[in-house]
């Protein structure tokens, strides 16, 4: 074994202590990264939620306004027009609630089950739009 010098012998240690803590920020700042995107995640997620399923509130109200309109439309024009508002409406709130499936941390089935109801709302409203365009109107009092 060959001997080496003092010099070389420090210089070399350097070299390992510089690397170790080269690889050490290296994996500090990956982590820094990693948890500075969850705490955003986290920060974020209550607002976007929140805020999606208000959005769904606020369209689902105006869906039951436009069904309610129903009753006072004296054409098949102004009926028409009323779907075609109700579809955008319906399509709208359908975007919304992919947005809080893809972003719901909590229990997915609580999403289904909402989502499920108002399935059941829109076919009662499809219902109300049939048989006002088939003139029963007392059909629609019997829901």
């Amino acid at each position: 074994m060959k001997k080496t010098s003092i010099k070389t012998q420090i210089c070399l240690g350097f070299l390992a202590v510089f690397t170790i803590m080269l690889l050490a920020t290296l994996f500090l700042i990956f982590q820094i990264r990693n948890i500075s995107q969850n705490t955003k995640l986290l920060y974020e997620h209550p607002f976007k939620v929140s805020n999606t399923i208000k959005n769904i509130n606020i369209k689902i109200y105006e869906s039951l306004l436009r069904t309610r309109d129903v009753m006072y439309v004296n054409n098949n024009h102004q009926l028409d027009s009323l779907i075609i508002e109700r579809e955008i409406l319906d399509s709208i709130i359908k975007r919304e609630f992919k947005i809080i499936y893809a972003n719901f941390l909590g229990n997915k089935n609580d999403i289904d089950t909402t989502y499920n109801c108002y399935l059941e709302l829109k076919k009662t409203e499809d219902r109300i739009f049939d048989y006002k365009r088939e003139n029963k109107i007392d059909s629609i009092f019997k829901l």
